[in-house]
């Protein structure tokens, strides 16, 4: 199995996670971190650092912006992990419920795979005509 790690800006991680709990239960373990407008952004890396540098599972992480501060942090720390790594940008509720509804029966490469789709599908435009 493999580790979970949501990380965003402000408390959006968080809060997804408390979302995701409030419709699917018990997901089991992941971990969130938000970036504050308070904090400092070394900070916040190292708090990353030594969580990832505490497990030894792989690790999946899920960045809610392309670019953000809290994606530009986890990534310069992949490189130094011995454990397989990867980061799944624009995370949404469909990508990161259907990730930890499955992960005890997927490999680490199909989470990949299904946290793509999964999150592509999830999104619709929806117009009027269309009810």
């Amino acid at each position: 199995m493999f580790e979970c790690i949501l990380v965003s800006h402000g408390n959006l991680a968080e809060e997804l996670l408390n979302t995701i709990q409030m419709i699917a239960g018990d997901v089991g373990n992941v971990k969130t971190f938000g970036l504050q407008s308070s904090q400092n952004i070394d900070d916040y890396k190292e708090q990353i650092e030594t969580y990832l540098k505490s497990i030894e599972k792989d690790v999946i992480i899920f960045a809610d912006l392309l670019g953000g501060s809290p994606l530009m942090s986890v990534s310069t720390l992949l490189n130094d992990l011995n454990q397989r790594a990867a980061i799944i940008t624009g995370m949404n509720l469909p990508m990161i419920i259907e990730v930890l509804l499955q992960r005890e029966n997927i490999d680490f490469e199909d989470a990949l795979s299904i946290a793509h789709q999964t999150g592509i599908e999830g999104i619709k435009k929806i117009v009027k005509e269309d009810f």
